[in-house]
């Protein structure tokens, strides 16, 4: 990364603060400095006249895990800004898989995002079945995105479990195994843990989060712990007017108990989803207040 001055732009901050003119100093692909006029100190000169200048937007919450590997330029994303793009979100991840699984996981993935099941299987190595061995496939997989990911409690539970996954709650020998490959995986890039205790697959059988115990969910999320800065997000029930409420309190619940940051999609943004808008953001306020770090993400 060289260094460069990018001059005579209008900067975007993200703050919120007013958008101004200013020069942006980048170092080591760092931004060092942002002020008007700064004076050119050797580096690589842009003329953003005319232009917004920004940071990179880190897009948080993405289904790119299979979009990487045959379209790695991530276009049009680029264009908008983006520099950052975070995949394995809502329980779905690629890893861990092995065999007829990894097969269930692929489709479940493409039936819940719409997406085209062929080219999973035509433009994937599948070199991996674990964390470790999937790191190194993305290592040599370049995109024009910085990339991280989640590892996924929908892969890791029928991994683990089988079918049995799709019918019952965890043993604790099953427990500890998803335990091991969840601590490897934290251990060796992982973002963090995402769950899903929201959708249904192509024959409408409720995902393996469902059937998840707060044993279960304790136990990991007592292994994200254990790695600083990492974190757990959840997609709950946040359209079921029945169920959101109590989901929120659950998982916000665990999170604490385990002194981890948590996600959830908890605050309505269409119109259908208003009327529980103002109920959304009393119990963001009262479950950050009384449960600790837990946060609407989408």
């Amino acid at each position: 990364m060289g260094d460069i001055l990018i001059r005579g732009g209008t900067v975007v901050d993200g703050t919120g603060a007013p958008a101004a003119s200013a020069d942006v100093r980048v170092r080591d692909g760092i931004i060092a400095e942002v002020g008007p006029r700064l004076e050119p100190d050797g580096e690589q000169q842009v003329d953003a006249s005319g232009a917004f200048v920004i940071p990179g937007i880190i897009d948080t919450h993405t289904h790119l895990d299979g979009a990487m590997w045959w379209n790695p330029d991530l276009d049009p994303l680029p264009a908008y800004g983006n520099t950052t793009a975070i995949f394995g979100y809502c329980g779905n991840s690629l890893v861990p898989v092995a065999g007829a699984q990894r097969d269930e996981m692929v489709d479940l993935l493409c039936f819940l995002e719409d997406l085209p099941i062929e080219a999973f299987h035509q433009e994937i190595p599948w070199s991996w079945e674990r964390w470790p061995e999937y790191m190194t496939a993305l290592i040599g997989q370049p995109t024009a995105l910085n990339v991280g990911g989640y590892f996924g409690h929908l892969a890791l539970r029928t991994y683990v479990m089988g079918q049995a996954a799709w019918e019952r709650a965890a043993g604790e020998d099953e427990i500890g195994r998803m335990c091991e490959l969840l601590d490897e995986a934290l251990g060796d890039g992982a973002l963090g843990l995402s769950l899903n205790h929201f959708d249904k697959d192509r024959q409408l059988r409720l995902v393996p989060g469902y059937l998840a115990d707060d044993v279960e969910y304790g136990a990991l999320f007592d292994v994200v712990a254990r790695h600083p800065g990492r974190t757990v997000e959840v997609i709950t029930r946040f359209n079921d007017p029945d169920h959101w409420y109590s989901d929120t309190e659950r998982f916000a619940r665990l999170c604490q108990r385990s002194g981890i940051r948590g996600q959830w999609p908890g605050i309505p943004t269409d119109v259908l989803d208003r009327d529980k808008r103002d109920a959304a953001w009393e119990l963001n306020r009262r479950v950050t207040a009384e449960e600790g770090d837990f946060w609407p993400n989408i």
